[in-house]
């Protein structure tokens, strides 16, 4: 049987999903980002992305398309998951303050035993939630707090600055 690029794109997202790549709640990628990681234009993702809504595996909003928080089969919490969920509180409770690097990928992998790949993952999660930016050589920071989306700061109280 053949699928269409959109079909294909959206499968793809689909086992992403359902294997836990991205979790509930989570944003995915921007359609740029997902038409430049998968070879295809933004409309091409757009349509894809129409076909994950009308399944109701992802909502979009203003501030980007989320994935579902029921109904997603998921295994257990996989280690990149914690790994990224503790990293979040410490991001959001001010412990990585903005402008602060956070670990690298290797003292993460370390300090929880775990591969790099699974400390990639972990970290590419707080990246696509638009937590933490990075530069090649230059390591990733904590986002400055106002360009973080209200969801993710509610019940948060306000952070301190990075100190030099």
């Amino acid at each position: 049987m053949f699928l269409s690029k959109q079909q294909q794109l959206a499968e793809i997202i689909r086992a992403a999903i359902k294997g836990g790549i991205y979790a509930p709640g989570s944003r995915l990628p921007n359609l740029r980002e997902l038409g430049d990681t998968y070879g295809v234009g933004a409309s091409t993702a757009l349509q894809a992305v129409r076909v994950l809504v009308k399944e109701g595996l992802v909502t979009t909003q203003a501030t980007g398309t989320y994935v579902n928080l029921k109904d997603v089969p998921l295994p257990p919490m996989a280690m990149r998951h914690q790994i990224c969920a503790e990293l979040r509180t410490k991001i959001l409770d001010g412990t990585y303050p903005p402008g602060c690097l956070i670990p690298t990928s290797s003292e993460l992998a370390c300090s929880y035993g775990v591969s790099s790949a699974t400390a990639n993952q972990a970290v590419a999660l707080l990246h696509a939630d638009g937590l933490i930016e990075g530069r090649r050589g230059i390591g990733r920071r904590v986002r400055n707090t106002a360009d973080w989306s209200p969801e993710l700061t509610a019940g948060f109280a306000e952070t301190r600055e990075c100190e030099p």
